[in-house]
């Protein structure tokens, strides 16, 4: 709505084309996390039960040179520059995007709602109040601005998830997995 009232109905459309894209291949991330629903479960939501670093990121790559790879066909096919930049800018918003999916599905097993809607609410703002500065800039600054605001957020998230082992201090199980942070097992409470 910013968008499209302080820059035009084809800035907005743009952006909205391209931020649909975003969260519908982000879904594909989502729902691979959720395979691990069961085994997440079954070790008390320890992420070494969970999706790997590794294949988190591969996927997520993948998926954002979906993106790119829309950008330079609409650059190849003439498009108009506007759409074209959106969607490059968007194309690492999709990498984020999907990381950040796959970790709050393991947040969730994990129980930690309130640090999940915390975060989430902290990245709406930082987007909501860049936007409110860019938006009149059309769609590559909002998209600029979903970039900046998924940066926040999926960095959190990834840093709550795969630094487990550090918070921990080593101490692991019988299975070899440390125990959650605020967890009976915890060796700092």
């Amino acid at each position: 709505v910013l968008v499209g009232s302080l820059a035009s109905h084809s800035s907005a459309g743009y952006y909205a084309y391209g931020s649909l894209l975003v969260w519908s291949l982000a879904a594909v991330g989502q729902n691979y996390s959720f395979t691990f629903n069961a085994s997440l479960r079954e070790a008390a939501g320890h992420r070494h039960a969970g999706p790997a670093l590794r294949t988190t990121t591969l996927l997520s790559l993948g998926l954002g040179v979906i993106v790119a790879a829309v950008a330079g066909v609409m650059a190849i096919a003439g498009a108009p520059t506007e759409p074209v930049v959106t969607f490059a800018i968007l194309a690492p918003v999709t990498v984020l995007r999907t990381m950040s999916s796959v970790f709050t599905a393991v947040l969730a097993v994990q129980h930690r709602d309130q640090f999940r809607t915390a975060v989430a609410w902290l990245s709406v703002g930082v987007k909501f109040a860049l936007l409110v500065r860019v938006a009149s800039h059309g769609s590559p600054a909002a998209a600029l601005a979903f970039l900046v605001s998924d940066l926040v957020m999926s960095s959190i998230y990834g840093l709550a998830v795969h630094h487990a082992d550090l918070q921990a201090g080593g101490v692991r199980d019988a299975r070899g997995i440390p125990p959650l942070e605020g967890s009976d097992d915890d060796p700092r409470r």
